[in-house]
């Protein structure tokens, strides 16, 4: 598997928009995760994580 971040261009790269939402507990909110330069024949992931540190995982296939 591949682990993509923010700061590693050599291996893809995820950005997460908006950068930074504004968000009300309880309240679900939209964001939108983007992939580029992902290899397409392996599994792929990226770690989003919020401000206090819980997060999403997210996979590519």
């Amino acid at each position: 598997m591949n682990h993509i971040t923010a700061d590693s261009p050599a291996t893809g790269k995820v950005t997460v928009t908006p950068d930074r939402a504004r968000v009300t507990p309880g309240v679900p909110t939209d964001l939108t995760a983007a992939w580029s330069g992902v290899p397409t024949n392996a599994l792929s992931g990226a770690w989003i994580e919020y401000a206090n540190e819980a997060g999403s995982f997210l996979t590519l296939n």
